[in-house]
């Protein structure tokens, strides 16, 4: 019966094993042993599929996360994606049906993610392709931005910035768009895209703004 399947897999007691040996090996010859068995753990595992560890808003998020769960009884593994849509895939892949995780956080889009037996996976601030079978916590910097640009403009402000780096070229796009709304004048010379990345960026942009 479907519930004896699950008690065998779910490594409940009121199983005997001899029982459960049968279930395993048919399972096995069915080609659905990987997918069912979890091997028994003291501690539920969740899984943060981060784009890179480099940065300090990434490795915060993940300490702050990492605590969270260890303060609720659960353990953490870390993978990086490098913002690559098919590496967040088989990551997943791997995670879920290979090292049983319970759970997946993803900082991305997931937009390869197949996730056809509803695995536990929350996506943040994923933007407009988040998969069936996840939940997802999004901040909409667009309204954000739309705020930004009518405060300054309520402000009086008349020249305004933006440092930038290699992967936030849309959002300076959609920065000049909303200052053309409110009538902010928009001054080239005052956009800067630095070459390198992370919190080098920012000193970097400074230091040629300054100068």
């Amino acid at each position: 019966s479907i519930s004896t399947v699950s008690k065998a897999f779910s490594g409940s007691r009121e199983i005997s094993e001899p029982v459960r040996e049968r279930i395993f090996a048919a399972a096995k010859q069915l080609g659905c042993f990987d997918k069912y068995y979890k091997a028994p753990r003291t501690r539920p595992m969740i899984a943060l599929l981060i784009p890179e560890p480099e940065s300090i808003r990434y490795s915060k998020e993940m300490g702050f996360l990492e605590r969270a769960f260890s303060a609720r009884g659960a353990d953490t593994v870390v993978a990086f994606t490098r913002f690559d849509p098919q590496k967040e895939a088989q990551l997943f892949r791997e995670l879920v049906y290979g090292m049983k995780v319970d759970g997946v956080v993803l900082w991305g889009r997931g937009k390869e993610i197949q996730n056809p037996d509803g695995h536990p996976l929350v996506i943040l601030e994923g933007i407009n392709s988040v998969p069936k079978n996840a939940d997802t916590v999004f901040i909409d910097h667009e309204a954000g931005q739309k705020a930004l640009t009518e405060t300054l403009k309520a402000q009086g402000y008349k020249h305004v910035g933006f440092l930038g780096e290699s992967r936030t070229h849309g959002t300076e796009a959609r920065l000049k768009d909303e200052m053309r709304r409110v009538g902010l004048p928009i001054h080239d010379k005052f956009f800067f895209a630095s070459a390198h990345r992370f919190e080098a960026a920012g000193e970097d942009g400074m230091r040629t703004l300054i100068a």
